[in-house]
């Protein structure tokens, strides 16, 4: 199974944190069902990804990380839905979805966090989106802004496509430059 095979045509928009968040609970649930989880094929090196069918693909699409050595859930990765369309930015298709990644702390500093999101992009068909994420986010996506991955700003109000944005109610997305109008 695929990526692609996974995703429905329902929309998913990018994630936004406020203060210190455990990643704990996620990592305990994908240990819990790691049996129920179907393995999905990925370009990834470090990791198996486990696609969860317990989730409303409507609303989100679960996926944990399990490191290839040990077997053991170091991480999850989820895009949730969203109903905004973004036709005047986007090719018809493309559907615009909000990340969520939480990494076990032994799984941080590898360059992981990167790679999925890089895998992810190519890997469906979507962009992400965010209206305001934390520094490390940003960062995040400024890495992985590079060759055909770009990101783009789209103003609130209009839905258009602008060239930067102060605004912190504006749109941030991120995702293979063909995917764009």
């Amino acid at each position: 199974m695929h990526i692609k095979e996974i995703i429905t045509e329902e929309v998913v928009a990018e994630y936004w944190t406020t203060g210190r968040v455990s990643t704990n609970y996620g990592i305990e649930v994908g240990e819990m069902i790691k049996s129920q989880v179907k393995l999905i094929d990925t370009p990834l090196t470090q990791l198996n990804v486990r696609y969860s069918p317990f989730s409303n693909a409507a609303k989100k699409h679960e996926y944990y990380l399990y490191d290839k050595e040990t077997d053991k859930c170091v991480g999850y990765f989820f895009v949730e839905m969203q109903n905004k369309k973004f036709d005047k930015v986007l090719k018809p298709g493309i559907q615009a979805v909000i990340p969520h990644i939480g990494l076990s702390q032994t799984a941080r500093g590898k360059g992981i966090a990167s790679e999925i999101y890089t895998t992810f992009l190519r890997g469906g068909p979507w962009v992400f989106v965010t209206y305001s994420h934390s520094k490390a986010a940003a960062a995040l996506w400024r890495r992985i802004a590079t060759g055909d991955i770009i990101d783009v700003y789209v103003d609130a109000k209009t839905e258009k496509r602008i060239e930067n944005s102060k605004s912190v109610i504006d749109y941030r997305m991120i995702g293979p430059k063909d995917r764009f109008l």
